[in-house]
């Protein structure tokens, strides 16, 4: 049997090149839903902002609160937790606590109630300010104030286990606090570069379209935060421990 031909191959390859194009053409296509680049040859140039006063001083930054009052809410039911101590079975108290700090949880983390579908915080983002991180630090040694009330010997054998889980994690993120990540917000291995593209990946399916008004969610501190904290990074004392 003769080879085919070298014009022959050459056709049959231009034939499966189109076939190609032609099947690559509806993913190639630009979706409407996202706007596309100006093409920089014919775009305008953004005009300058006009020159400030000479004699015009900058507004001096707002004071960062060094350590605000936690939650009054919250933190009134950790105290009812502990002053249930001995009153009750300490499985129930423990249950209790472990869902009010994981409905606080799910409420100062919004974007997380999002990605696990829990309703009522899909219009906001998290609060970086270092206001809120230090108030949430004052939460998590009120909280485990609230963990230790508990007796571990008086909780059932199949549930020690989950007690003990959950106080070593809540230890674990207190002696953190030494160490302010805060003040690396943006990294190689994850910040807002990562973390808002992959919230609006998570809930662009219309299946979520019910629990995904994220065009609307309020960020009263978070960008700020983020700015806030490479400014700060900046600083002398950016690497002293957090007390």
């Amino acid at each position: 049997m003769k080879p085919p031909a070298p014009s022959a191959v050459l056709a049959v390859l231009a034939v499966l090149v189109v076939l190609a194009v032609l099947l690559a053409a509806p993913a190639l296509a630009v979706d409407p839903r996202f706007p596309t680049l100006p093409d920089p040859k014919t775009a305008e140039a953004p005009k300058a902002p006009p020159p400030a006063p000479k004699d015009a001083k900058p507004a001096p930054p707002k004071p960062v609160v060094p350590n605000p009052a936690p939650r009054a809410e919250y933190l009134k039911r950790l105290d009812e937790l502990v002053a249930a101590r001995g009153k009750g079975s300490e499985s129930e108290r423990a249950k209790r606590l472990y869902d009010l700090a994981w409905k606080h949880q799910l409420e100062e983390a919004p974007e997380l109630a999002t990605n696990l579908g829990y309703p009522g915080e899909n219009d906001r983002w998290s609060d970086r300010s270092f206001a809120a991180i230090e108030r949430r630090r004052a939460e998590a040694r009120e909280l485990l104030k609230a963990v230790q009330s508990i007796d571990r010997g008086k909780l059932p054998a199949a549930e020690r286990m989950d007690y003990d889980l959950f106080r070593r994690g809540l230890e674990e993120e207190i002696a953190g606090f030494r160490f302010p990540s805060e003040l690396l917000a943006i990294n190689q291995m994850g910040g807002i570069q990562q973390g808002v593209p992959n919230l609006f990946a998570t809930t662009s399916s219309p299946a979520c379209a019910a629990c995904r008004p994220w065009s609307t969610r309020r960020s009263p501190a978070s960008t700020r935060g983020w700015r806030a904290a490479s400014r700060r990074r900046a600083s002398p004392c950016a690497t002293s421990p957090s007390k």
